[in-house]
């Protein structure tokens, strides 16, 4: 019996497209510049109900969660998926008040057309520089109801 999957070994992160909805009429959406890596989780809550007479921990499962979605990328200030003044801009979508939930959709590079979509804020937007490099941003994101996930 193999221990590699019938779809092949791996599915290479080249290729992948991270996309804002652009919240304008015609809605549609729009790849995010730079994109150099995605965290995605998925979690499960728990509630502690372990009790006094339990000599082990007792959970149990309560709200599904997507955790902290990041983004890192190369930074440019003016690019319209990355600044403050675009409706669907990164920035824009943490500083505006109040602030716009997207929908976000990634695309994987496998041969099925597989993608996450998921409604998120944008709750951090931190930018870093340093000599000899190239600007990047890391940005945070909560999600906001039921995702579909591949």
């Amino acid at each position: 019996m193999s221990d590699t999957s019938a779809l092949g070994p791996y599915v290479p992160v080249q290729g992948t497209v991270f996309n804002i909805d652009n919240g304008l009429s015609p809605d549609s959406f729009v790849p995010v510049a730079n994109v150099s890596s995605i965290t995605l989780p998925t979690v499960q809550k728990t509630i502690d109900v372990t009790n006094i007479g339990d000599l082990w921990v007792r959970t149990v499962p309560t709200l599904k969660d997507m955790g902290k979605i990041a983004l890192k990328l190369f930074w440019q200030m003016a690019d319209t998926t990355q600044n403050n003044s675009s409706p669907y801009g990164l920035r824009y979508c943490l500083v505006a008040y109040p602030s716009p939930v997207r929908i976000f959709k990634v695309q994987y590079p496998d041969t099925a057309g597989s993608q996450d979509v998921f409604p998120a804020y944008v709750v951090g937007f931190e930018v870093t520089g340093a000599v000899g490099k190239s600007w990047e941003g890391s940005i945070d994101m909560a999600n906001s109801g039921a995702p579909t996930l591949c």
